[in-house]
Parts: structure tokens; C-alpha cells; sequence
């Protein structure tokens, strides 16, 4: 198929059939032509930034380039496709119906520790979107299962230790300072929007780490492949002619 869908974000785009979405695989990959065709959004532009791992949300009303520094994308303008790359970072997709805003986030565990998506949905509450009324998705990406880290990365994350678990067969390194954590990055996801009021909110749980359909730089690294595959997550704003959708 070349993409999945969230349940909550495709009942909202079919009952108001004002914006599209989609987390790319594999097989579409970063293919901007082939993301387009799959999505049926050929008539839109693809908006991209300079992911670095910040905290920063870009606001766009025309189209950018990807020259752009920030890790998530925020727009009220039609027609413009803000595509956001992963490959075991979580890809988040937001849309507020009375606003009619959507936004894009990449949140590598930098990001989601140092606000980035705190950040994006203040930018959304600035341009009068209001979280109550916001709908988000949280994409392909790697799991609890598959995250591993140390007590630094842990340490990082003040109010949310609790979404690392120490590894069973490690308890006796756990007492030489050793142990290693698995972490729950989507779950920290999920509590992050509910402080702030989002509570419509769909996780797909697939774990890029596992599943074939999508690219892991965590796995890739562990083969020790130099190739490391990228996948497109987008979300995008119809264009109103009248009364209809074009």
C-alpha cells in the first residue's frame, strides 16, 4: 500500500473532508513524486525543513524549502504538504478542526524531552487553535521493546521516569549503576499532549525496529549498514471551492 492511516485522523478527514494524511513505508519512502500518487495530493507542494533535533516549529503560509532549521511544521494553508522524515523517531500529525490548522512533528527523544512538541502546539494556541478540539496521530516508530538506553538518557527526562523500565536480566548490574532502561517514547508522547489538553489521541504501535515495512537507523546501525532509509509522514489541508473540496 506505501502508507498507513489513523483510525481517529481518517474519521475526522471523512466527515469533514478538509485534510489528508499518511505515514509513509518503505515503499514510498522520501519519493516526493511517489508520496504524492499514493496519497492523491498531486496538486500540492511539499513543504520539508532542516530536521536537527530541536525543539523549534516552523510556522509556513507558502512554500518553503527544506532549508529551513526546525522539527515540526504548522499551517492554516491549503494545499501545502508538510512532510516530516523518521526512520525510529516519532512522527506526530495534528489537526484542529475550528482553526482548520495542521501540523507535523518529528520528535527524536532530544526533542520530545526538550518540548518540541510543548513548543508546536503553543504555536497552534497562538494562531487561536485550541487542544480541545485538536486530533493527533502518533506514527511508526520504535517501540518500548526496542528502545534501549542508559541512566543519562533517563535522567534527561524529569516527570516521566516511569516510562523506563529496567530490564529484567540486568537487576544484578542494576546495583553497579549499570543497568540499561527500556523506554516508551510513545507513551511519553501521549502523556505530553494530555497535559496540554489534547486528548483525542491515536497511537498506531507499530515498531519500526520490527517491522519490515519501515526503515530503522537504530537497526540499520546495529547490521552495521552505512545506508540508512529514511520514511515520509505527511499531513495536508484541502483546498475549499465554494462549498466542496478540491
Amino acid at each position: 500500500m506505501g502508507y498507513l492511516t489513523s483510525q481517529i485522523l481518517s474519521k475526522k478527514s471523512q466527515l469533514t473532508q478538509k485534510f489528508i494524511h499518511g505515514f509513509c513505508d518503505k515503499e514510498c519512502g522520501m519519493n516526493e513524486t511517489k508520496i504524492a500518487q499514493t496519497l492523491d495530493c498531486e496538486g500540492f507542494s511539499v513543504v520539508r525543513v532542516d530536521q536537527q533535533h530541536t525543539n523549534q516549529p516552523i510556522w509556513v503560509d507558502e512554500l518553503r524549502n527544506a532549508n529551513m532549521a526546525g522539527d515540526a511544521i504548522v499551517t492554516q494553508t491549503p494545499c501545502l504538504l508538510l512532510c516530516i522524515k523518521t526512520a525510529d523517531c516519532i512522527p506526530i500529525l495534528i489537526y484542529d478542526e475550528n482553526s482548520n490548522m495542521v501540523a507535523a512533528i518529528h520528535a527524536g527523544w532530544k526533542g520530545l524531552c526538550y518540548g518540541i512538541i510543548e513548543n508546536t502546539v503553543a504555536m497552534m494556541i497562538g494562531r487561536k487553535a485550541n487542544p480541545v478540539n485538536m486530533v493527533a496521530a502518533i506514527g511508526p516508530c520504535i517501540q518500548k521493546e526496542s528502545f534501549e538506553v542508559d541512566q543519562n538518557v533517563v535522567n534527561q527526562f524529569q516527570g516521566y521516569e516511569d516510562y523506563f523500565y529496567p530490564q529484567k536480566e540486568q537487576q544484578e548490574k542494576n546495583q553497579k549503576g549499570m543497568v540499561k532502561f527500556l523506554g516508551d517514547l510513545p507513551q511519553i508522547a501521549k502523556m505530553k499532549m494530555h497535559a496540554l489538553g489534547i486528548h483525542n489521541i491515536d497511537i498506531l504501535n507499530v515498531d519500526t525496529y520490527q517491522d519490515e515495512r519501515f526503515f530503522s537507523f537504530r537497526k540499520a546501525t546495529h547490521q552495521g549498514f552505512e545506508e540508512k532509509g529514511r520514511q515520509m509522514s505527511c499531513i495536508g489541508l484541502n483546498q475549499i471551492s465554494g462549498n466542496s473540496f478540491v
